[in-house]
């Protein structure tokens, strides 16, 4: 997260409006409490590289649950129709 910021000195050009910034902040919320921490310029491509790649890990774990839901039905239904087959023969 970017944001502007003010020193606080009244001849300062952020008095006037014009703020001091970007400043980067990696946020992160645990148990319904919000943290953020400031990350160095020098920091950041490292970061936003960082939070990109678990992303995409996040994605791939979506997508690979929601095949392995779609498997798991269709192995349900399969099971539910050979019962029904089974039920049908009266062994």
């Amino acid at each position: 997260m970017a944001q502007y910021k003010r020193c606080g000195r009244d001849n300062c050009r952020c008095a006037k409006g014009y703020k001091h910034g970007p400043f980067f902040y990696l946020v992160w919320y645990a148990q319904g409490i919000r943290y953020k921490s400031y990350v160095k310029k020098s920091d950041f491509d490292r970061i936003k590289a960082g939070i990109e790649a678990f992303q995409a890990q996040r994605r791939e774990q979506q997508q690979s649950r929601a095949e392995m839901k779609t498997i798991l039905r269709e192995n349900r239904e399969a099971h539910r129709n050979l019962y029904a087959i089974l039920r049908g023969i009266k062994l």
